[in-house]
C-alpha cells in the first residue's frame, strides 16, 4: 500500500475516533477536512488548466505573480485577475490599452496595486501603484 493511501486511511480513522469522542467538534474537523481538499483539488485543476494553456514555464511565473514585458495579455489576466480602468487608444501602429489590477484596501481607502499598458495585446510597461 502507498504511504499516500495509508495517511488517508489515519486521518479518516483519527476523524471517526474524534467523532465518537465529541461529536461536535468530530462534525467540525470533518468539515473542515472536506473544504481543505475541495480546495486543494480545485487548486490542482486551476494549476492544470493554466499548463495545458500556457505551458509550465509561464504557470510557474503566474503562480509567483511574476510578471514580463512581452507577456500576452491572457496571461497578465491569469496572474491579477481582469483589468478595470481601461483606457484604449488606436493608431496607425495598433492599440494601446492602460489597465489597472487587483483592487485592494490601504488605510480605509481603495486602491489598486498594480497598472499595465499593452500594446496589441502584449504588455510593454506595467508597475506599481
Amino acid at each position: 500500500m502507498k504511504p499516500k493511501y495509508i495517511f488517508y486511511l489515519a486521518l479518516v480513522g483519527l476523524l471517526v475516533a474524534l467523532f465518537f469522542w465529541n461529536r461536535p467538534i468530530g462534525a467540525i474537523a470533518i468539515i473542515l477536512v472536506v473544504v481543505v481538499a475541495v480546495v486543494m483539488k480545485a487548486s490542482a485543476m486551476q494549476e492544470a488548466d493554466w499548463i495545458k494553456k500556457f505551458g509550465p514555464d509561464l504557470t510557474k511565473k503566474i503562480q509567483a505573480k511574476k510578471p514580463e514585458i512581452g507577456m500576452n495579455r491572457a496571461v497578465i489576466e491569469a496572474m491579477w485577475g481582469k483589468g478595470v480602468n481601461e483606457k484604449r487608444k488606436v493608431d496607425a501602429d495598433g492599440t494601446t490599452l492602460q489597465c489597472d489590477y487587483l483592487l485592494k484596501e490601504v488605510n480605509g481607502r481603495k486602491r489598486y496595486m498594480y497598472w499595465a499598458v499593452f500594446r496589441n495585446d502584449e504588455l510593454v510597461e506595467y508597475g506599481d501603484n
